[in-house]
């Protein structure tokens, strides 16, 4: 059964460059981990099995002939690293280029984001535009 990330939380990113993962999820990231370059500027931090079963798919993808769909799996491949949560901290370190990617900055808050098949890492700010046009459709007063 594939793990489902659900939940936020919110931690420093601290002077290395390095952010908490929840203590929830660290279990799932044991055998390793994959940080890569999401979608609107966020990073996506799959565990090891939920990363091959998505480079599978985009491997499929690249094989099916579809315009475009080499280049896409060609630029999710090349822009994804092996890391690790370090076990005893639960700290991982976010590469220079990704944090650029995604606005991430030393000492400013970092927003961890369930996404079902992954934890999304965001700069709070841009997830805040992210998610406002989507909040309102579950507002009592949305019609």
């Amino acid at each position: 059964m594939a793990e489902l990330f659900s939940g936020h939380s919110e931690h420093t990113l601290d002077a290395k460059g390095r952010v908490i993962v929840p203590a929830k999820y660290r279990s799932f990231f044991a055998d390793g981990a994959h940080l890569g370059i999401g979608t609107n500027h966020a990073l996506a931090l799959w565990t090891h099995d939920a990363w091959e079963r998505k480079a599978n798919a985009m491997l499929e993808l690249m094989e099916s002939g579809e315009p475009g769909a080499e280049e896409e799996a060609q630029y999710w491949a090349a822009n994804m690293e092996d890391v690790t949560v370090d076990a005893s901290t639960g700290r991982l370190l976010v590469p220079p280029y990704m944090r650029t990617h995604a606005d991430l900055e030393p000492g400013q808050p970092v927003r961890l984001v369930g996404a079902l098949s992954h934890i999304a890492i965001w700069n709070p700010t841009r997830y805040a535009e992210r998610i406002e046009v989507m909040s309102s459709k579950f507002s009592k007063d949305a019609q």
